[in-house]
């Protein structure tokens, strides 16, 4: 394994760069070698987990960051107990939810538009980092 390679997979593991970021320099480094084609669709995981990560370290060199892994089935249980919103309060949400840019009545979604929703999740990933730390939201 060259030392390009390993400094690549080194800044992957401490989330520096995306994975995504960590093959395109890879692909780069191959200079000609072709990179695998991405999975199919049927091929990929399905993400069962949401992912928040953030680092930082104190004056001290301590470090204050953290981890937190919420299952996607509890996400599922959060979106039907939607239902326990009293009638009146419902209007006013799908108002500031239409603000925002979001269209449609968040509580008549079906099980499957549930579902779609999740699914679309799995290409969501935010990263965002100062020289002190960073933040990181994704779906495994």
């Amino acid at each position: 394994m060259t030392e390009e390679v390993k400094r690549v997979l080194e800044m992957v593991a401490v989330g520096k760069i995306t994975v995504d970021e960590g093959e395109r320099l890879l692909a780069a480094f191959g200079a000609g070698q072709s990179a695998p084609p991405p999975p199919a669709e049927a091929e990929r995981s399905v993400p069962r987990f949401l992912k928040m990560e953030a680092g930082s370290t104190d004056k001290n060199g301590k470090d204050e960051g953290f981890r937190m892994r919420v299952p996607l089935d509890l996400l599922r249980a959060g979106i039907k107990m939607r239902a326990l919103i009293p009638e009146t309060k419902r209007d006013k949400i799908n108002e500031k939810l239409r603000k925002k840019g979001i269209a449609g009545d968040v509580f008549e979604m079906s099980d499957d538009q549930i579902e779609t929703l999740i699914r679309s999740l799995g290409e969501l990933e935010i990263e965002a980092g100062d020289g002190e730390g960073g933040f990181r939201l994704y779906l495994e």
